[in-house]
């Protein structure tokens, strides 16, 4: 199904160009998602595929996606370590294994995250994130209640601000 030379690639190019100008309300990635799992790959390699095709992307978002957590965690130990920017915002199962593929992956690159909606993380994953992601600056948490002062208050990532606790800006 996917490019094995110049050639093909550009047949496929071509036919995900013509699928996202039908569906011009949706950005790449989701076209991309929507196309794929239309094709009938679901789930890991459903991010499996993305990941081969996608070795320096990064910026992703993952909104809503129906993906487990260890396929989250697949795709980011497969090409994470270019990822600047990841939206997870209601990815419902997102929960550890994500955060320590990212601790592996993309302690270097990753700047801001997302991860509203998503009650499965822990304080102590999350401060293992903060506090090994010397670039990250920016962790939106809109809905995550599960979050407490243990990690809001006992991170040493001085560059980290919070988007969403308690419906506010916090520095």
């Amino acid at each position: 199904m996917f490019c094995n030379n110049f050639f093909e690639c550009n047949q496929w190019m071509t036919f995900l160009a013509s699928f996202c100008y039908r569906n011009m309300g949706m950005t790449f990635q989701e076209n991309l998602m929507k196309l794929l799992m239309k094709l009938g790959v679901k789930g890991v390699h459903t991010l499996v595929h993305l990941a081969n095709g996608c070795r320096s992307l990064q910026t992703l978002s993952l909104k809503r996606c129906s993906f487990s957590d260890k396929s989250v965690a697949v795709f980011i130990s497969a090409s994470g370590n270019c990822l600047s920017d990841l939206f997870l915002n209601n990815v419902k199962e997102v929960a550890n294994h994500t955060i320590l593929a990212h601790v592996s992956n993309t302690q270097e690159t990753l700047l801001r995250l997302d991860v509203s909606w998503c009650h499965n993380l822990t304080d102590e994953a999350l401060g293992l994130l903060a506090n090994s992601s010397s670039l990250l600056w920016e962790l939106i948490l809109f809905g995550s209640t599960q979050v407490t002062d243990k990690f809001l208050e006992g991170h040493s990532n001085a560059l980290l601000k919070f988007i969403g606790v308690n419906h506010q800006l916090l520095q």
